[in-house]
């Protein structure tokens, strides 16, 4: 992963790890030697060295995580299958499940630098926001265009894999 920037690159290495529980993401987050990764049956690890060991985190959920996003080294969200959005506010010592009641899968979740402010996309076009750092999830599809569809501004039908936010324009 890369530091800001890309100042800094580091290479992570495979660890022998359940074919089930293979990291999905991972997301650097204070320093580059700490990041996250996520996968099946609510696998989330976290490295202190760089990636040269990974520690298990507790969820409690089955769900295919498929993005997880720390906005500091403490705050951190998590998503998934049917809808699944896990917080944590203790860098991981404890998830717990938030959401606005889904069974679409979801993709990605992204926050703005420092921000409260966040973002989950996912299948059918479902993009959520947050104000209060993931504590509550509201729905946020207007205003979407897709040429391919035939009512381009249509609320539903969109397929958002990935989003990207600008730090100055949350």
């Amino acid at each position: 992963f890369a530091e800001a920037g890309g100042a800094a690159l580091h290479r992570l290495r495979r660890l022998p790890l359940p074919a089930d529980a293979r990291p999905g993401v991972v997301g650097p987050c204070g320093s580059t030697a700490s990041g996250w990764a996520c996968g099946a049956r609510g696998t989330i690890l976290h490295t202190d060295d760089a990636g040269e060991t990974w520690h298990g985190q507790v969820t409690n959920s089955f769900a295919w995580l498929e993005d997880v996003h720390f906005t500091n080294e403490k705050h951190g969200v998590a998503v998934g299958s049917q809808g699944t959005i896990l917080l944590t506010q203790d860098g991981g010592q404890k998830w717990r499940h938030v959401g606005a009641h889904l069974t679409e899968w979801l993709y990605a979740v992204a926050f703005a630098g420092g921000s409260e402010r966040g973002y989950v996309v996912g299948e059918t076009g479902v993009i959520l926001r947050t104000d209060d750092g993931g504590e509550s999830w509201k729905v946020a599809t207007r205003g979407l265009s897709s040429n391919f569809l035939p009512n381009p501004e249509a609320e539903v039908g969109h397929c958002v894999h990935n989003l990207a936010m600008h730090p100055s324009r949350p």
